[in-house]
């Protein structure tokens, strides 16, 4: 049986997904696009997703990933209308190429969302959290 739970950080402002059993990339949205109800969500929330070994993913064909990609697409924009939005996607390292391809499939192009695929939670929660890099004024022209 599928598992899909989220946790809101107490420390960080970061929802947490974890995840069990044979989940499906429409379970995947279902739950993701039941966090704008929760009182806690904002929408400069940074996301995390671990995916522990005890999590399969079914099968999908190369058009639903085109179609899931566009569903992606369109609730970030809607939900998450912050600066620098950033997603990070946790799971073993031997399945770290086959994740960052499959979310590489998902979205070819025109993500808004910083997205990485790690290795460990910590260095998840690092990145999320860290501030942003201030930007630099651009020289005024001299002409």
């Amino acid at each position: 049986m599928a598992h899909y739970e989220w946790d809101f950080l107490p420390d960080a402002n970061v929802a947490e997904l974890t995840t069990a059993g044979r989940i499906t990339v429409a379970g995947l949205f279902h739950s993701m696009n039941q966090l704008p109800d929760d009182p806690r969500w904002r929408p400069d929330t940074q996301l995390l997703a671990s995916f522990g070994f005890d999590t399969a993913l079914t099968s999908i064909l190369p058009t639903e990933l085109i179609a899931y990609g566009d569903t992606f697409k369109a609730w970030n924009r809607e939900h998450r209308n912050s600066e620098h939005p950033r997603t990070a996607i946790v799971c073993h390292p031997a399945v770290a190429l086959f994740v960052a391809s499959l979310w590489s499939a998902l979205n070819p192009t025109g993500w808004m969302v910083e997205t990485r695929v790690m290795s460990s939670r910590e260095k998840a929660l690092a990145w999320l959290t860290e501030p942003l890099a201030a930007k630099q004024d651009e020289p005024e022209s001299v002409d």
